[in-house]
């Protein structure tokens, strides 16, 4: 959507009538599957002001934080809806921050409450959109989220993916507060100072790994 809105990449030279009439067809798509759309936000310059400032250098990311929302708040809506089929995730490729959050999983599924992590399915995998199309979908209605909270009541941007507000689900935000708590707990971890400016475990994995190393 980035490339599209801004007519780069593979929109390079595109007429606007044209892409949106692509974008149109992409939302009619999404609409005949019917999808359940659970959404997780937060605001990205609370959480460098808050959680960045203390957080381990493996969850300094804002990513991070919205990547095992998101997952969490997709199991407890399954919940609420009576779903009980667990739901496996396949992210858009992040690189390294993708990886650097997905080492925590585990201990973030763990410590969920048994009906919840129940329906917490396979680790998570990250995915190229141009391989695996229904990330191109789950693109389109995250911009069109992420617009819908930048720009609120009318805006032009979002008249080709309109419909995608039709879909049911739910959402979640992780507003300043909750951010300001977290910080605060964070930081009175034992020693968490030390592991602010100390590369990421995933990075110290890479790295023994690269080596030849059984530890780090």
């Amino acid at each position: 959507m980035r490339e599209a809105r801004a007519f780069e990449g593979e929109f390079k030279g595109w007429k606007a009538l044209d892409r949106d009439l692509k974008i149109i067809a992409l939302t009619e798509v999404i609409l005949r599957h019917d999808p359940h759309v659970v959404s997780v936000w937060l605001s990205t310059e609370s959480h460098d002001a808050t959680v960045r400032q203390v957080a381990p250098s493996d969850l300094r990311h804002a990513f991070s934080l919205a990547f095992h929302a998101i997952i969490q708040a997709v199991a407890e809506y399954q919940l609420y809806k009576g779903m009980s089929t667990p739901a496996d995730f396949v992210f858009d490729d992040e690189g390294e921050i993708g990886n650097e959050a997905l080492l925590w999983y585990p201990a973030i599924k763990a410590a969920e409450r048994p009906e919840v992590r129940a329906l917490m399915g396979a680790t998570p995998v990250f995915r190229d959109d141009e391989e695996v199309l229904p990330l191109q979908a789950a693109d389109l209605v995250a911009w069109h989220k992420r617009r819908r909270k930048e720009i609120p009541g009318l805006d032009a941007e979002i008249a080709a993916s309109q419909r995608v507000d039709e879909l049911n689900g739910g959402e979640r935000e992780i507003p300043n507060d909750a951010l300001v708590e977290m910080a605060a707990k964070m930081s009175k971890i034992p020693n968490v100072d030390l592991f602010r400016q100390a590369p990421s475990i995933y990075k110290k994995l890479k790295w023994a790994i690269r080596h030849g190393r059984s530890e780090f």
